[in-house]
Protein backbone atom coordinates (compact mmCIF):
# COMPACT_ATOMS: atom_id res chain seq x y z
CA UNK A 1 0.00 0.00 0.00
CA UNK A 2 2.81 2.82 0.52
CA UNK A 3 4.07 1.81 -2.60
CA UNK A 4 1.12 2.09 -4.32
CA UNK A 5 0.87 5.75 -2.57
CA UNK A 6 4.10 6.90 -2.83
CA UNK A 7 3.79 6.11 -6.92
CA UNK A 8 0.55 8.01 -6.88
CA UNK A 9 2.38 11.09 -5.61
CA UNK A 10 5.45 10.85 -7.78
CA UNK A 11 2.98 11.12 -10.93
CA UNK A 12 0.64 13.83 -9.15
CA UNK A 13 3.94 15.72 -8.40
CA UNK A 14 5.54 14.95 -12.04
CA UNK A 15 1.94 16.59 -13.28
CA UNK A 16 2.19 19.50 -11.56
CA UNK A 17 5.28 20.57 -12.35
CA UNK A 18 4.71 20.32 -15.64
CA UNK A 19 5.20 23.22 -17.92
CA UNK A 20 1.86 23.27 -19.07
CA UNK A 21 -1.88 24.00 -18.48
CA UNK A 22 -4.15 21.18 -17.59
CA UNK A 23 -7.63 21.39 -17.79
CA UNK A 24 -9.92 18.95 -16.09
CA UNK A 25 -14.13 19.28 -16.82
CA UNK A 26 -16.49 16.72 -14.97
CA UNK A 27 -19.90 17.15 -16.55
CA UNK A 28 -21.31 14.69 -13.81
CA UNK A 29 -20.62 12.15 -11.45
CA UNK A 30 -18.82 11.36 -8.40
CA UNK A 31 -15.09 12.44 -7.68
CA UNK A 32 -13.33 10.90 -4.41
CA UNK A 33 -9.76 9.93 -3.44
CA UNK A 34 -7.35 9.76 -6.21
CA UNK A 35 -9.15 11.13 -8.98
CA UNK A 36 -10.18 13.99 -6.87
CA UNK A 37 -6.73 14.54 -6.21
CA UNK A 38 -5.71 14.14 -9.91
CA UNK A 39 -8.43 17.09 -10.83
CA UNK A 40 -6.90 19.46 -7.90
CA UNK A 41 -3.51 19.15 -9.57
CA UNK A 42 -5.14 20.70 -12.47
CA UNK A 43 -4.61 24.02 -12.90
CA UNK A 44 -8.30 24.76 -13.39
CA UNK A 45 -11.10 22.53 -12.60
CA UNK A 46 -14.65 22.57 -13.59
CA UNK A 47 -17.65 21.08 -12.56
CA UNK A 48 -21.35 21.09 -13.00
CA UNK A 49 -23.88 21.10 -10.26
CA UNK A 50 -24.64 17.21 -11.07
CA UNK A 51 -21.22 16.40 -9.73
CA UNK A 52 -20.61 15.43 -6.50
CA UNK A 53 -17.18 15.44 -4.74
CA UNK A 54 -15.80 13.73 -1.88
CA UNK A 55 -13.32 15.35 0.55
CA UNK A 56 -11.29 11.91 2.40
CA UNK A 57 -7.76 10.93 4.00
CA UNK A 58 -6.33 11.40 0.46
CA UNK A 59 -7.12 15.50 0.08
CA UNK A 60 -6.15 15.73 4.06
CA UNK A 61 -2.44 15.00 2.41
CA UNK A 62 -1.66 11.95 1.77
CA UNK A 63 -0.42 12.93 -1.51
CA UNK A 64 1.58 15.90 -0.65
CA UNK A 65 2.94 18.34 -3.35
CA UNK A 66 6.27 18.90 -4.04
CA UNK A 67 6.27 22.20 -1.35
CA UNK A 68 4.88 19.63 1.15
CA UNK A 69 1.57 20.98 1.69
CA UNK A 70 -2.00 18.99 0.71
CA UNK A 71 -3.38 20.19 -2.32
CA UNK A 72 -6.80 21.82 -0.56
CA UNK A 73 -3.81 23.83 1.63
CA UNK A 74 -2.29 25.32 -1.61
CA UNK A 75 -5.80 26.08 -2.79
CA UNK A 76 -6.15 28.27 0.44
CA UNK A 77 -9.75 26.12 1.49
CA UNK A 78 -9.73 26.86 5.05
CA UNK A 79 -12.46 24.95 6.18
CA UNK A 80 -12.87 21.85 3.47
CA UNK A 81 -16.44 20.57 3.81
CA UNK A 82 -16.66 17.62 5.29
CA UNK A 83 -18.47 14.72 3.27
CA UNK A 84 -20.00 14.64 -0.30
CA UNK A 85 -20.61 18.05 -1.59
CA UNK A 86 -22.14 19.26 -4.76
CA UNK A 87 -20.52 21.27 -7.25
CA UNK A 88 -22.61 24.31 -6.56
CA UNK A 89 -21.21 23.77 -2.46
CA UNK A 90 -17.86 23.28 -4.29
CA UNK A 91 -17.66 26.73 -5.87
CA UNK A 92 -18.54 28.54 -2.64
CA UNK A 93 -15.56 26.63 -0.51
CA UNK A 94 -13.10 27.50 -3.73
CA UNK A 95 -12.07 23.79 -4.78
CA UNK A 96 -13.20 24.60 -8.25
Amino acid sequence: LREVLNTRTDALKMLENTPKTFLAAVGQGYLCGSLLELMLACDRFYVSDATRLELGPLSQGALPMMVGESRLAHRRVAAPPAGAIDGRAAFEAGLV
